[in-house]
């Protein structure tokens, strides 16, 4: 199968559509974000939500020519919480909650992107990774006892090749 050139604002995009058709997410519960391991100011509403933030990338020596370039990057995918549930000495549904522990929410984003490859948004079944989405690392769960929000990050692979034309 022949792949397709794409920048990475394409790249972005896909990620955020893949993970909103997978967890069922509106527009206001997942979306782009430059800082990944921090709750925002003011948490959106509803059980959970989900950030993407790009991490550092590199490019490939021998596969950079005149119109095409490849990029070899990490993507940081945050799931974040709003739960009181838990007696003071406990966390047990802040991890263990069905619907938005932060267990569960690891799972979900894991489900939602491992061993995939990402299509363009614009032009349905044109796929461009060059390896399938992997995982890589993840935080240890997090908890902000002020803003009462939880959250847990996984860390993404992902390699394409840019159009640069």
């Amino acid at each position: 199968m022949v792949r397709a050139d794409k920048t990475l604002l394409d790249v972005l995009a896909s990620v955020v559509t893949e993970l909103k058709s997978a967890l069922s997410l509106g527009d206001n519960q997942c979306y782009e974000t430059v800082e990944p391991l921090a709750p925002p100011v003011i948490p959106t509403g509803g059980d959970y939500f989900v950030t993407v933030s790009l991490g550092s990338s590199s490019f490939s020596e021998g596969e950079q020519v005149a119109g095409n370039i490849t990029e070899d990057a990490t993507l940081t995918v945050t799931g974040y919480s709003r739960i009181r549930l838990d007696q003071s000495k406990s966390d047990k549904y802040l991890f263990r909650d069905t619907t938005r522990g932060l267990l569960t929410l690891k799972k979900n984003i894991l489900k939602a992107l491992v061993g995939q490859d990402l299509q363009d948004t614009s032009v349905p079944a044109e796929e461009f990774l060059r390896e399938l989405l992997r995982a890589t690392t993840a935080t240890a769960p997090n908890y902000d006892y002020d803003k009462q929000i939880g959250w847990i990050s996984v860390d993404f692979a992902l390699s394409w090749d840019w159009d640069i034309t």
